[in-house]
């Protein structure tokens, strides 16, 4: 039986990969420490009892280099742990670069005393956000496009500079020789359990809650948005390659941007609400358009995104519906 680590595994994709690794039959580690969710969820409980899965309560920020699992032999390794969401970039950006920098070194640290014969490590297109500001980059967005930070005091790019950093730390490992490494560039994944700190989810929670009117930011800005499921797929066929060493991959659904006012517009007709929208412009550093390229990982794998964005919107509201009246 294979073993397979996440960090992060509580989080929104860590979690649903955990889950589907499980389902599996691998062995699945999970670290967490619940910063966001501050507590176990009913899902994530059912999860950790499964008899495959072993979850380690770990702030990852602290050094755990001598921290000691059930093995010290890893298939892969998925390095999820983070901290995000858009609000927290303005709000908390000193805690955002510096944690997630810290977590990142406090891991591969803890490698040298294991045996990884491969790590993904979990990106964001938010690297490419001041390229696209400054009209460096061309839409859909390949990997190899220039990486751009327009100046330092941009509380934005706290996040997109840590997976930056995060980047260069993996793809320079040490003792390469021993493990096999890539990136993966999440483009706006989105689903059921994401927490409340995303787009989808803030617009279910205030059309729910409001009566006459919709805030929204940016309704003219466009996002390409790709489904949990098609996300996972990615990342489990990127799992099953032999050689994965120093590539970087784009995953996200290009086949289905929209802007954020139809975005809004159509989460508002699946839960049968008509108010009215006011735009408030878009948040300050965020771009107009974003799209990725995923040529490379289709060659790669023969990954093809599958779930439209009606279909995966309605699973998603269908969950959040639910939550809410909790």
């Amino acid at each position: 039986m294979k073993n397979i680590l996440i960090t992060g595994g509580a989080g929104f994709i860590g979690y649903h990969l955990a889950d589907c690794y499980s389902k599996k039959n691998y062995k699945v580690y999970i670290l967490d420490n619940f910063f966001k969710r501050k507590s176990k969820d009913k899902e994530f409980i059912n999860l950790i009892k499964r008899k495959n899965v072993f979850f380690y309560n770990i702030d990852l920020t602290k050094d755990f280099s001598k921290l000691k699992l059930k093995t010290r032999n890893f298939d892969i390794v998925y390095h999820f742990a983070a901290i995000n969401g858009t609000s927290l970039f303005y709000e908390m950006p000193y805690e955002v670069c510096s944690s997630n920098i810290l977590m990142t070194i406090n891991l591969i640290n803890w490698a040298k005393f294991n045996n990884i014969k491969k790590f993904i490590f979990s990106s964001s297109s938010e690297v490419y956000s001041q390229g696209l500001r400054n009209n460096l980059i061309k839409i859909p967005t390949p990997e190899n496009s220039i990486m751009a930070f327009e100046y330092p005091f941009q509380k934005r790019i706290s996040y997109g500079l840590s997976k930056l950093i995060g980047e260069f730390l993996f793809l320079n490992l040490p003792n390469k020789k021993k493990s096999n490494c890539c990136v993966v560039r999440f483009h706006n994944i989105y689903g059921p359990r994401m927490g409340f700190k995303h787009v989808i989810p803030e617009f279910i929670e205030k059309i729910k809650k409001n009566k006459n009117n919709l805030i929204i930011c940016g309704g003219k800005q466009t996002r390409a948005f790709c489904y949990i499921s098609d996300a996972l797929e990615a990342l489990i066929r990127l799992g099953k390659k032999n050689k994965i060493n120093n590539e970087t991959f784009n995953i996200g659904n290009p086949n289905q941007e929209v802007k954020i006012y139809k975005l809004a517009n159509m989460i508002k007709k699946l839960m049968n609400k008509d108010l009215k929208m006011i735009d408030q412009g878009p948040p300050d550093g965020s771009v107009n358009r974003r799209s990725p390229n995923i040529s490379k990982l289709k060659k790669f794998t023969k990954y093809q995104p599958k779930i439209k964005l009606n279909e995966g919107l309605k699973n998603t509201v269908s969950w959040y519906l639910e939550e809410l009246k909790k």
